[in-house]
């Protein structure tokens, strides 16, 4: 959404939390009657006085500009496993455990809630890897051997490191898990399993994973570099240990929410200065960072609860300055799993139905924490009774029969209540929908924006060369005039500054570039960097070509206000007299600024060359101020066609100021025979 108010703006690309209240508090900053829109009503006098003040855009109205190579698609897939012997043998210890330890708790009751978390987490751990479940068992062995399960203590399995709606950095750290009783043997029969499984190379999630980045992700000439996102810090340093041993020729590196965030980045930055590397991380890294530089793939290790957090991670690397055409997403499951099949059936293929109809997406609905302990007590019951290791105790039977249906009952509720956000959030869309600007008209001003900019590499080329001309051909040491401009602006650059981060309005670019051209205008400078005029011998023409730079200004007159703006355009001319060939057309143009010298000229030579070129420029004043008004007419239709597309009324004109300025003389001389 991008506000706008007289000539100011604010934009973000934080999506609509589907909170109708907060929206309407929102779109109140900028006229406080726009929040009756909190009532849900149409409101059409002030819904087309809002459609003034901003433009809505979602992710799926970007279809159209793919073709400029800016934003990538992204292609998800399912990945699946299935568990067997000892591996299957040890879940369904772990899931039998939890059933028995949350038979006769109701989800009613929030005393009861912490055996609900306590089971979910261990459940969530064993789920994730045997080195995660040896973790959350061990914490609880030592917790009943210490004796301090204190009421006031079991917020170490509170919600927030079971549950995927918080994004508290230490959720990812392995949950305790509460017991009834004297249930201390049977935790320590189930890590026993866990610490023989964790020591193995058979598991299957893992050869999955292996297949996965073996058969796809690391093959070929498009081999991507891939995240690998994990549900906790065990699981993540696993995983990481075990796919060094796999693929040898690559870096891989765990990063988790127990570094703090400058050697979180420190590790980043070293892990991409490896040519093949993979980063294995939990979700500390799942927002607030930039990854597209260096990836292009995301696998889901672990499924969340929250697909709105699968969506934060592969937002990391789909995002705008994505190199990459495609970026691949895999979400792994246990198709024997009844706690991933709930979370991928109910909850994240219901997701991409509602993101596909609407192009956006729709959050969980969270508020109620009783519907989010449903869906999972539905993988823990489902079928419980009817399991070969069911408790043999008929009372039992009954109970866990009781459980499924409060759970199949509490999913169907889950289900019309996201469906019913889901309707609200198309009817906003409908409501709020942005209806005159098209994308159509504007696409061409975008790409001229583009061009005008230049792009990764006419910046790069810009930035070596102006360098290499003070005498420094790194940027890890930098001029001091430079830096002296840098400080001035308080300006910091990283310590780790690559040629690929920079674009034009880096504050590195933009001090060099004004440095550049003031050093060409300053009269008093003998040795500029660069110079406003020069010639060579260039085997790639045939005839004198010349090539002005100007300076065009353009006074723009915007509902009886004078505005004068400026531009600087080159135009060229190949040959003399009759015979002359003018280009206007940039493209054009550039290709002659890139032809190679083949040799240099005298002193006297060149002078002798530019002498003629600035008195053939004096000869054809004419055409240069032709070449202005007609640039004023096509920037009138410009500015008009972009009006029209926003329905903006008003008068309106484009006139060329005279005399045009000469910037800069630049002449290639055919090389003689």
């Amino acid at each position: 959404m991008e506000a706008r108010q007289e000539h100011r703006g604010r934009s973000t690309a934080t999506p609509h939390s589907g909170n109708q209240l907060g929206f309407a508090n929102l779109l109140s900053l900028l006229k406080p009657e726009f929040a009756a829109f909190a009532d849900g009503e149409p409101h059409p006098e002030l819904r087309q006085e809002l459609a003034g003040h901003f433009v809505q855009r979602r992710r799926a109205d970007l279809a159209e500009w793919r073709a400029s190579g800016n934003f990538p698609s992204r292609k998800v897939s399912e990945v699946t496993y299935k568990l067997n012997g000892d591996w299957k043998q040890f879940f369904d210890h772990v899931l039998e455990y939890c059933r028995g330890i949350l038979a006769g708790h109701s989800t009613d009751s929030y005393k009861d809630y912490i055996y609900w978390y306590a089971a979910l987490g261990l459940l969530r751990c064993a789920s994730s890897s045997p080195a995660a479940a040896v973790q959350s068992l061990q914490n609880r062995i030592d917790r009943i051997e210490n004796q301090s399960l204190a009421e006031n203590e079991m917020g170490d399995a509170d919600e927030t490191r079971v549950l995927d709606f918080e994004d508290s950095e230490s959720s990812d750290i392995a949950p305790d898990v509460d017991t009834l009783g004297d249930r201390l043997a049977a935790l320590e029969l189930i890590k026993e399993e866990a610490e023989k499984l964790a020591a193995r190379s058979d598991d299957p999630k893992l050869v999955c994973l292996i297949r996965l980045l073996e058969h796809d992700l690391l093959k070929g000439e498009d081999a991507k570099r891939p995240i690998v996102f994990c549900r906790y810090i065990e699981t993540a340093k696993y995983v990481a240990e075990r796919l060094r041993k796999k693929f040898p020729g690559y870096t891989v590196t765990a990063v988790c929410g127990t570094d703090d965030a400058d050697a979180r980045q420190a590790a980043i930055d070293d892990l991409a200065r490896s040519p093949k590397h993979i980063l294995v991380a939990t979700d500390c890294l799942a927002e607030g960072i930039n990854l597209q530089r260096d990836y292009d793939a995301v696998v889901h290790y672990d499924l969340l609860w929250n697909p709105t957090r699968h969506q934060q991670r592969e937002g990391r690397v789909d995002r705008f300055g994505q190199m990459s055409n495609e970026v691949k997403c895999a979400l792994l499951y246990g198709q024997d799993n009844p706690v991933d099949g709930i979370v991928l059936k109910v909850i994240s293929r219901k997701a991409q139905e509602i993101s596909d109809s609407l192009g956006v997406s729709v959050p969980v609905p969270e508020d109620d924490r009783r519907v989010s302990l449903a869906i999972m007590k539905a993988g823990i019951f489902q079928n419980g009774a009817h399991s070969p290791n069911a408790p043999q105790q008929l009372g039992l039977f009954d109970e866990i029969e009781r459980q499924e249906r409060e759970a199949l009952e509490a999913l169907r509720g889950l289900e019309a209540k996201w469906q019913d956000a889901a309707e609200k959030e198309k009817a906003n869309r409908t409501k709020f929908a942005q209806r005159i600007l098209k994308p159509e008209n504007v696409l061409p001003e975008w790409k001229k924006v583009e061009t005008a900019f230049g792009s990764v590499e006419d910046v790069r080329t810009f930035t070596k060369g102006a360098l290499a001309e003070l005498g420094f051909h790194t940027l890890s040491s930098l001029p001091p005039q430079i830096v002296h401009r840098l400080q001035e602006n308080g300006a910091e650059l990283p310590q780790d500054l690559r040629y690929d981060d920079l674009t034009r309005a880096h504050p590195l670019v933009a001090s060099l570039a004004g440095y550049v051209l003031e050093s060409a205008l300053d009269p008093v400078d003998e040795k500029p960097i660069a110079a406003r005029s020069g010639a060579a011998v260039s085997r790639e023409v045939e005839r004198v070509t010349r090539i002005f730079l100007l300076r065009l200004r353009h006074r723009l007159d915007i509902r009886k206000r004078d505005l004068i703006v400026e531009e600087t355009q080159a135009v060229a001319v190949s040959g003399a007299g009759e015979n002359a060939e003018w280009v206007y057309d940039p493209a054009g143009v550039e290709r002659l600024l890139h032809f190679i010298p083949s040799s240099n000229l005298t002193g006297d030579a060149v002078r002798n060359a530019i002498r003629r070129a600035l008195d053939y420029a004096e000869a054809n004043r004419a055409r240069f101020e032709a070449f202005a008004v007609e640039r004023a007419k096509t920037l009138l239709a410009d500015h008009r066609r972009v009006r029209d597309a926003s329905d903006d009324r008003g008068s309106f004109g484009v006139k060329p100021i005279l005399p045009v300025d000469i910037m800069g003389v630049f002449v290639l001389l055919p090389e003689e025979d």
